[in-house]
């Protein structure tokens, strides 16, 4: 004799495998960042400003230890190996603003994306003698988001 025996339709899952539950908190977490983005194109200007002001000002922050970080290595290279030493400090801050951002994704969305392979690559690469071109690399990535920010201010301004 069974007893209690339902369609698989029917029965409870144990645990947390509830794809109707998965997929509405999905679905609830895409339109609070919908709302956000309508509430941040909603907004005054000028409840917005300091915010861009304290992100440009972080960005020129990370452009100039990029751009001290990349000087001293390019002059250490030249025969000054010294330099190269002073320049470790740079290279580990700007590898940790990589890393945070992985840490960030992990926390949010709970995977691992492309932001965990360039971490690891930008993270180890110097120490296998390819300082120079991830120190560049910092200063374009950072140089980029600078003139964006800047392109993201004009255009607000005239709007």
């Amino acid at each position: 004799m069974l007893y209690n025996v339902k369609p698989c339709f029917q029965r409870k899952h144990h645990g947390s495998f509830e794809p109707h539950r998965r997929l509405r908190d999905i679905f609830n977490l895409r339109m609070r960042r919908r709302r956000n983005w309508v509430k941040l194109l909603k907004s005054s200007p000028a409840s917005v400003q300091p915010d861009m002001v304290a992100i440009g000002q972080a960005t020129d922050r990370k452009l100039a230890v990029a751009m001290v970080t990349l000087g001293l290595r390019a002059v250490g290279s030249f025969g000054f190996p010294l330099l190269t030493l002073l320049s470790w400090p740079g290279n580990i801050y700007l590898a940790s603003i990589f890393i945070r951002l992985v840490w960030q994704e992990w926390q949010t969305e709970r995977k691992v994306g492309v932001n965990a392979i360039s971490a690891a690559n930008l993270s180890f690469m110097p120490l296998v003698g390819y300082a120079i071109p991830v120190t560049l690399y910092y200063v374009l990535v950072f140089f980029s988001r600078k003139l964006l920010l800047k392109t993201r201010n004009k255009s607000r301004q005239e709007l």
